[in-house]
């Protein structure tokens, strides 16, 4: 389970103090891609859903997610297993090619 970050860290503190907490989260985020990619073009949907939650559960902090250079090499690995998502989503048809 995903850390929960309290309401009342102002950004600036989360960018400096907890990078655990970003690595953390993107963590999760990376595991939940793997057996998803496994599943096919139905993969992306069960990503996206893990993503939602994840938004959910972080909201506020989020945004913070993908400018913190302490994430950058775990944000460049979720980019590259949503691509693959997104390829495995297309060659099964369950997207379009665009």
């Amino acid at each position: 389970m995903m850390p929960t970050v309290p309401k009342t860290i102002p950004e600036g503190v989360f960018r400096r103090r907890c990078p655990a907490l970003v690595t953390s989260i993107i963590d999760e985020l990376l595991a939940a891609a793997a057996p998803a990619a496994e599943h096919g073009g139905s993969g992306l949907e069960e990503f996206l859903r893990v993503l939602g939650r994840s938004f959910a559960a972080h909201r506020g902090y989020t945004r913070m997610l993908v400018g913190n250079t302490s994430a950058a090499s775990g944000a460049d690995k979720l980019r590259s297993k949503i691509a693959q998502l997104l390829g495995h989503a297309r060659n099964s048809g369950d997207m379009g090619p665009r």
